[in-house]
């Protein structure tokens, strides 16, 4: 289990968006066509500071994403709608 240790305020705030993001993740994964799920596990929940080794992450995967269901538009899949 994950231990959270606030240091102010935001990052208790932050911590509660991010739990209530965790529980709607699975409703928008359901509806969305393609997700990008780059490597980002080594940067903190809150490492914002990190915004370059993000994108730099997708960039690695050659910008492209993984399917959200088996139909994505262009992949021969059915687009999903």
């Amino acid at each position: 289990m994950e231990t959270f240790e606030p240091q102010h305020m935001l990052q208790v705030v932050s911590r509660c968006f991010q739990i209530m993001m965790s529980y709607n993740e699975e409703g928008w994964r359901r509806e969305s066509d393609v997700v990008l799920m780059p490597d980002v596990g080594a940067i903190p929940w809150d490492g914002f500071q990190n915004s370059m080794l993000m994108i730099e992450a997708v960039s690695a995967r050659g910008g492209t994403g993984a399917a959200a269901d088996s139909g994505v538009a262009g992949e021969g899949g059915s687009g999903g709608g």
